[in-house]
């Protein structure tokens, strides 16, 4: 049950976070995997993960804050071909399992639950909320910034008018500067 609420977990997250990504393609269960391990890291904190160049191991709290700290990192930047969104989807659903199934192993570490949960949920609603912070460098978006808002230059004319729609959309055409209503002009006539 665990591993599989843990893939389905990460899945869901990285289906949230691509949702408007149409190309995007994943496939795997890292999700599944980091659910399994938090779920230990919760329930025994101070077991040690050894690596095999090491010869003494290190807590798994520390191993595990790490992780989390990659993760958010990894789903900010969309590093590589990592599905970072779907490890910490899949490492919340172990923790958040953990805790309805063995209660009792928080009244002896509470903090692991607040050291990793409280970053990655916290993560997950503020993503939630602001959708904007995901943009990222892409094939078909790049953010720059300038001294007063995120302006979004797209490598597409579909894109750009899109956005002028959407804008139009949600404050009105009289909303629009002029230099949009000049780019949607003639971006409207080819």
């Amino acid at each position: 049950m665990l591993y599989f609420s843990s893939l389905i977990g990460g899945n869901l997250l990285s289906l949230y976070v691509h949702r408007n990504h149409g190309k995007y393609r994943a496939l795997g269960a890292s999700g599944a995997g980091f659910g399994l391990s938090f779920a230990t890291i919760v329930y025994d904190p101070f077991s040690e993960i050894s690596f095999f160049f090491m010869s003494d191991g290190i807590d798994a709290w520390i191993i595990g804050s790490l992780l989390i700290f990659i993760s958010i990192i990894g789903v900010k930047r969309q590093a590589g071909n990592i599905g970072h969104d779907a490890h910490l989807g899949g490492a919340i659903v172990g923790m958040l399992l953990t805790l309805a199934f063995a209660p009792q192993h928080m009244l002896h570490s509470p903090w692991t639950l607040l050291l990793l949960g409280i970053p990655s949920i916290g993560f997950v609603i503020f993503i939630i909320k602001n959708p904007s912070y995901l943009m990222v460098d892409s094939f078909a978006i790049k953010p720059h910034f300038n001294s007063r808002h995120l302006r979004v230059e797209t490598s597409s004319k579909e894109e750009e008018v899109n956005r002028i729609l959407d804008k139009i959309s949600k404050k009105g055409y009289d909303k629009l500067t002029a230099k949009e209503k000049a780019k949607l002009e003639q971006l409207s006539k080819k």
